[in-house]
């Protein structure tokens, strides 16, 4: 009986430790991706990029393909309102900041909305990814953790 609770500790502990191994050879993947990445610096960039891979995808159907464009089209143009909610807020902290009549309620209020704007827009690109798995077909995969939203392009949040 003994044995068999230290088999099962053991057991548990190599489990972590394995589960913690992968995500970590995951993570280092990511960052080699993410720093040979040199061709995308703009908005524009990414844009065009994402255009002929949407063109050039194989394996999808012509549905599948029209499904993907009108969702980028939909995110694009709700990430694009936000966008210049957002930049219309932080002009208006800027102006508040360097204002003779500096107001922190006010600063603090405008950072948190342009806070709450920047979290919608990701929220809403977030969403995009989701219907974009159940447009190819993913929609049984393990749902998108945290680790995975952490590399976000920092294009798509400016």
């Amino acid at each position: 009986m003994k044995n068999t609770k230290v088999a099962l500790i053991v057991f548990s502990i190599m489990t972590v430790l394995l589960a913690s191994c992968a995500e970590k050879e995951v993570e280092k993947n990511i960052e080699k991706k993410i720093s040979q990445e040199t061709q995308i610096n703009t908005q524009a960039d990414l844009n065009l990029e994402t255009n002929q891979l949407l063109e050039n995808m194989k394996g999808v159907t012509e549905t599948q393909r029209a499904e993907l464009i009108a969702l980028r089209e939909k995110t694009r143009l709700q990430s694009q309102d936000l966008t210049k909610e957002s930049l219309r807020m932080r002009s208006v902290l800027i102006k508040e900041l360097l204002s003779t009549h500096y107001n922190q309620a006010e600063v603090s209020l405008i950072k948190n909305k342009i806070k709450k704007t920047d979290e919608k827009k990701l929220n809403i690109f977030l969403e995009a990814v989701t219907a974009s798995n159940k447009i190819l077909g993913r929609e049984n995969r393990r749902r998108e953790t945290d680790f995975e939203t952490m590399y976000i392009s920092h294009d798509f949040m400016y």
